[in-house]
């Protein structure tokens, strides 16, 4: 058996696929992805100017570094978080300023006032976090608009897991673009949507800052089948119900094993949980070996933890079972 649990996309295919195959793929793409952004506009209650679509969003938050920050300028990235926030930045040979989540993993504000104090052109933020889960408060999300715009900095929430927090408690980004705050709010149709191997993502926020990506970005660098089949899977509601219902199955399912087995765990609104297994590259290899695919931890701190991608609930028991095989012959401490 090989279960494919790292790569954190959904594992469900939409049924809409099938219907991409005869598009006209001899002639070039909308280069604007107009098509897209009046889907996005209609789906978010925004303009289509408010949207710049690109191939995915880590290469949306490449051209955010190429188009806003210069060599010398500050940029605030989280930690532990995505690595992509500071690859922006350091290919623009701009400071790295990291803002420490706290030993819970959780976001805290005025270690970022903190950080402010470097005056940085960009803060980034992942919101629900990767890996942690982690999530801020309408209250948070409020204040840290408030420092980042007092500071004149531009605010950058990646929000690729957004799609999943059905919680009502859960404040997406996008309620400051649409007080015309400065904000680029990031989603991709790489998680939720299943489309992954078709690379395509959007930036949402105000038209001057949509604007200024669009004079810095190429041509046709969407292509032609990812824009159709973004614009058919944001149509499709019984897909959004279907993902929904079987990552949350699956969550739940996988939650309440590892917390039965002793694991020490954080479950965000999200497809993947965080794992404590003691050492996570060892076991992240030896799970490989058994045919288990999960993800090991590189950032400090977080080396004794694996994120684990939900997948099938039928798969979770056996999941389980290789883990508490795995760490109990590597003699781990997997509790907090």
């Amino acid at each position: 058996m090989n279960i494919s649990l790292n790569r954190n996309e959904n594992p469900l295919v939409p049924n809409f696929l099938s219907t991409l195959a005869h598009l006209p793929i001899n002639r070039y793409p909308d280069s604007t992805a107009s098509g897209v952004r009046s889907a996005l506009a209609d789906h978010h209650g925004l303009i289509p100017a408010q949207f710049f679509v690109g191939p995915g969003s880590d290469a949306i938050l490449m051209h955010i570094g190429q188009t806003f920050l210069k060599p010398g300028d500050a940029a605030v990235v989280p930690t532990p978080s995505y690595s992509g926030f500071a690859d922006s930045a350091s290919t623009r040979f701009a400071k790295v300023v990291f803002w420490q989540l706290t030993e819970e993993f959780e976001y805290d504000v005025d270690r970022l006032d903190s950080c402010l104090k470097e005056r940085p052109r960009l803060v980034f933020l992942c919101h629900p976090n990767n890996p942690t889960g982690s999530v801020v408060s309408l209250y948070q999300l409020d204040k840290i608009a408030e420092l980042t715009s007092a500071t004149g900095a531009l605010l950058v929430v990646d929000e690729a897991y957004a799609e999943f927090a059905e919680d009502p408690s859960y404040v997406s980004a996008l309620s400051l673009v649409k007080r015309d705050l400065d904000v680029l709010v990031l989603r991709t149709f790489s998680k939720f949507y299943g489309l992954a191997g078709l690379r395509i993502g959007y930036a949402a926020g105000p038209t001057h800052l949509v604007a200024a990506l669009e004079e810095t970005a190429r041509p046709f660098r969407v292509n032609t089948v990812a824009q159709q089949a973004a614009v058919l899977a944001l149509q499709d509601r019984a897909f959004h119900t279907r993902t929904l219902s079987e990552i949350n199955q699956s969550r739940q399912e996988l939650s309440r094993q590892l917390r039965e087995a002793g694991f020490a765990i954080r479950a965000g609104p999200t497809n993947f949980l965080l794992v404590r297994v003691g050492h996570g590259a060892r076991c992240a290899a030896a799970l490989a070996s058994m045919g288990i695919d999960v993800l090991p931890l590189r950032q400090p701190g977080m080396d004794e933890y694996i994120r684990i991608s939900l997948g099938s609930v039928e798969d979770v028991s056996h999941v389980v079972s290789a883990l508490v095989h795995v760490t109990a012959s590597l003699g781990a401490d997997v509790h907090d």
